[in-house]
């Protein structure tokens, strides 16, 4: 094969992928090509090597108001206070009617109405922190919560709700680097989910505990797009720069699966690097891909410039 047919089968393969959405649709299947046509060719392959990376995201950062739960956080004290009261009084009355009836069945009745009556709005109230809050704060002791909302009122640390898109990478997420750009980088823990959904991002949502000295920067309603870091690495491969192609707004790389034989497979999630793509989903390591002569296999696999013919 002489230099204008490599230029011509070239042309014609960057024609065809700037063309391209027709691609992404028609079912790929391998290309053969004999081992002195790749010679010709200037074909050439590398082997993909194992990489590990951490797991980045791209979210939602919004910082909450944290007035309600003081609020309720004060109605629950003032709440258990009662509750612990009108206990006493019920256990008082209660032996004062058995020692020689000093207080009568009434009084006695009433102070036991008054006791489960004011337990049972406690009980509400430490329910409304699950419902209203979630389960990670409902859990907290009283003094876990007491110091939580000493630290938020003094500007030492701050509640953010976490989205990402369709809630990816939510479950499991324990610690969180959330950069607010000129604010500066915060690292938060993830106290639990958060319980009302972001319908535009189909996000369940997740409730994090920032702190560090520039908390109190984070004022009440402070949102921007972030970059979460979860703390988990995750395994993969990067394909380089000169395999990729692009095609049917997909991206695409060769593999060689024996002498003579190639399948087109896509970069799927890849994230940029300096050297190319890093995925990990698709692609393994030591699996070879085409670095160059990757236009005229794609030109074999869609006959372009050999007018359909065999």
């Amino acid at each position: 094969m002489n230099s204008l047919m490599r230029m011509a089968m070239a042309g014609a393969a960057l024609a065809a992928l700037m063309a391209g959405p027709a691609l992404a649709e028609t079912e790929v299947k391998p290309v053969k090509l004999a081992v002195e046509i790749q010679h010709k060719l200037g074909l050439a392959v590398q082997p993909l090597a194992a990489a590990v990376r951490v797991a980045t995201l791209s979210g939602y950062a919004k910082v909450l108001d944290p007035s309600p739960l003081a609020q309720l956080d004060s109605d629950i004290q003032t709440a258990a206070a009662a509750a612990s009261a009108s206990a006493a009084e019920a256990a008082r009355s209660k032996a004062l009617n058995a020692d020689d009836q000093a207080v009568s069945v009434k009084a006695l009745q009433a102070a036991e109405s008054q006791a489960r009556g004011d337990a049972s709005k406690l009980a509400l109230l430490r329910r409304r922190l699950g419902l209203e809050w979630g389960a990670g704060i409902a859990k907290m002791s009283d003094r876990q919560r007491e110091a939580l909302i000493g630290d938020l009122a003094a500007g030492r640390a701050a509640l953010v709700r976490i989205d990402t898109s369709t809630g990816q990478g939510q479950a499991g997420l324990r610690t969180v680097d959330i950069d607010f750009g000129p604010l500066g980088v915060f690292h938060g823990t993830v106290l639990g989910s958060a319980r009302a959904a972001d319908a535009r991002l189909m996000s369940p949502g997740l409730i994090a505990r920032v702190g560090g000295k520039n908390a109190g920067l984070l004022s009440n309603g402070l949102s921007a797009p972030v970059t979460l870091t979860a703390s988990g690495p995750v395994k993969g491969v990067v394909a380089p720069r000169a395999a990729l192609l692009r095609s049917g707004g997909e991206t695409w790389v060769y593999v060689r699966t024996a002498e003579e034989s190639f399948v087109r497979k896509p970069v799927e999630g890849g994230r940029p690097e300096r050297d190319g793509l890093f995925t990990s989903i698709g692609l393994k390591p030591g699996e070879q891909v085409v670095t160059a002569g990757a236009a005229a296999l794609f030109a074999a696999e869609t006959n372009v410039g050999e007018g359909g013919g065999d």
